[in-house]
């Protein structure tokens, strides 16, 4: 414990860094390894959101690869081919520097300097998004905005599946390279009904087989509040029942920035916490409602044509401290409640014929594709970076 603890006090120490980084320039003077890739998601978190499904598609073409996945957790669960490495260590600056392609959906802020003729894919981690973000966020600390334009100047492609995203990362993200238009990985598993995935995420979580599963999923905020995720999820689950006709179980997950809350305030609230789970995407496949404020899973959930709702406690307090959003809340085709009781009201009196027509429209208004080709178009361009005769 104490061994522990000297430890973690050294590796804050200026002397400690400044040493860390002078192995790591010394690093390159290895060459680029032409079958080597790099994966990470949300700075070390576990194995998902869209290098996951990047990395299935390339596993399943058999090719002679080396891939690595960075975590803070190197005992998670990763398929045989792919190698665990903890993230933020010299290890992982090594791989980083000699791989020939990154896959990466946050912008960074330890990952080395990019060298000339290594291949760089930022896949993001929202399908479309609903706070503004990037150079549309005018409250961002100067530091990210510092980072965030270096990132970008390093990053070769960007993609999305819908046309408004697209223009984004053209004209806000401190990005200047190609942008495609093409399906988003992590979003075939959402389209698609999948039984494996609705089993293994109840076997996972401990929930009854039948019994159906609504998902609690608030964004972040920079002040972590209790009270504004406070809500009686029996009565919740009481009015779904009453609407819908079944029982449900009540999970929350919150974002990856407030992980370290996730316990107290599941315990809190008396509800499964999800937060751990390392992938959203199978929790959606999986759960059956989704309650949301201003995350962007909210558009990933309809895409599916699967209910959302909307429970916004603090509408004007976000906007004013927190960040201003891409759209007004009436014009997504989700209803909304400021309350607990609008909430139930909007509810029981949901109506899936007309959800289905707004959610139509919104996709057409915004540019949606979908051909369920996204991780095939993204590996191909991974192999043909890496000189696909030498990989074969």
């Amino acid at each position: 414990m104490k061994t522990e603890i000297i430890k973690k006090y050294l590796r804050k120490t200026i002397v400690y860094r400044k040493v860390k980084q002078g192995i790591i320039s010394l690093l390159y003077i290895f060459p680029i390894d032409d079958k080597k890739i790099v994966f990470d998601n949300f700075e070390g978190k576990g194995f998902g959101d869209d290098p996951k499904y990047i990395a299935e598609e390339l596993l399943q073409r058999n090719l002679d690869l080396k891939m690595i996945w960075v975590t803070r957790n190197v005992q998670i669960n990763l398929p045989d081919k792919i190698c665990a490495v903890k993230y933020g260590t010299i290890r992982a600056a090594y791989h980083w520097i000699t791989a020939k392609v990154w896959v990466d959906n946050v912008k960074s802020t330890i990952r080395p300097a990019k060298r000339k003729g290594q291949y760089y894919i930022q896949t993001w981690h929202s399908t479309l998004g609903f706070k503004k973000n990037e150079q549309d966020a005018p409250k961002l600390p100067a530091r990210y905005i510092k980072q965030a334009m270096k990132d970008g100047k390093q990053i070769d492609l960007m993609y999305s599946d819908n046309e408004f995203r697209c223009e984004k990362y053209r004209n806000s993200f401190w990005y200047y390279g190609e942008v495609i238009k093409c399906d988003v990985p992590r979003m075939e598993i959402l389209l698609h009904d999948n039984c494996a995935v609705k089993n293994k995420v109840r076997d996972e979580l401990k929930i009854e087989h039948e019994k159906r599963i609504v998902l609690y999923a608030p964004t972040f905020r920079k002040k972590t509040n209790n009270a504004i995720y406070k809500v009686d999820a029996s009565s919740i689950c009481q009015v779904l029942k009453e609407r819908f006709g079944y029982q449900y179980e009540f999970i929350m997950r919150l974002h990856p920035n407030e992980s370290d809350y996730a316990k107290e305030i599941t315990q809190e609230l008396g509800v499964i916490d999800a937060t751990g789970y390392p992938d959203m995407q199978e929790l959606l496949a999986a759960v059956d409602i989704l309650i949301t404020d201003y995350s962007g899973c909210m558009f990933d959930f309809g895409f599916a044509r699967k209910p959302v709702f909307l429970l916004a406690k603090d509408v004007d307090e976000y906007l004013r401290e927190e960040r201003e959003w891409y759209f007004k809340l009436n014009d997504v085709p989700f209803d909304l409640a400021q309350s607990e009781r609008e909430l139930e009201n909007n509810i029981l009196k949901f109506d899936e014929h007309k959800y289905r027509i707004l959610c139509d429209e919104f996709e057409k208004k915004i540019g949606f594709v979908d051909s369920g080709m996204g991780a095939k178009v993204l590996a191909d361009r991974i192999i043909k970076q890496m000189k696909k005769e030498n990989i074969c």
